[in-house]
């Protein structure tokens, strides 16, 4: 189920960067990175770990656990999440993007060194502390050229 979100993060990325990203996936997968995107003729990485979870609506709660031995925050690292909807047999509208770096602020370690995020949601909305983080495809492009083109300029 994992490599659906992570199909369906590099078709959004694709389509709605109009060519401008590209997607890398790292032949390993065991460090907490599912996708390297770059923009063309720069190289300055954003990574993404990708969640997908299929029974946010029957609770009305999109629950992720961060895997605490892999995660390391990084100002280009980021926490993406996509919730399918089995009742419209289609993924929400609605995209959680969170950067590496509020994991701490806005989650919660657990007593395995995990991370948990549980964010309440009604119609793919939440009106908690994630509200400012669930964003549309197109916004979510947007925050991941913007954030490579502010450290390009900063590396410069």
């Amino acid at each position: 189920k994992g490599n659906i979100g992570e199909d369906w993060a590099k078709e959004i990325i694709l389509l709605y960067s109009q060519g401008l990203l590209n997607i890398y996936k790292p032949v390993i997968d065991d460090r907490g990175i599912d996708l390297i995107v770059l923009k063309e003729k720069l190289y300055t990485p954003i990574y993404l770990q990708v969640k997908t979870r299929f029974n946010v609506h029957k609770r009305n709660r999109l629950i992720l656990t961060i895997n605490g031995n892999t995660f390391k925050p990084h100002h280009s690292y980021y926490i993406v999440a996509f919730s399918f909807d089995q009742s419209k047999m289609k993924m929400s509208d609605k995209i959680l993007l969170i950067p590496s770096e509020e994991i701490a602020t806005l989650g919660s370690q657990l007593s395995d060194g995990n991370w948990r995020i549980t964010v309440s949601m009604t119609g793919g909305k939440t009106t908690g502390k994630y509200k400012n983080y669930l964003v549309s495809r197109e916004e979510f492009v947007n925050t991941l050229l913007e954030r490579i083109e502010t450290i390009s300029s900063i590396i410069k």
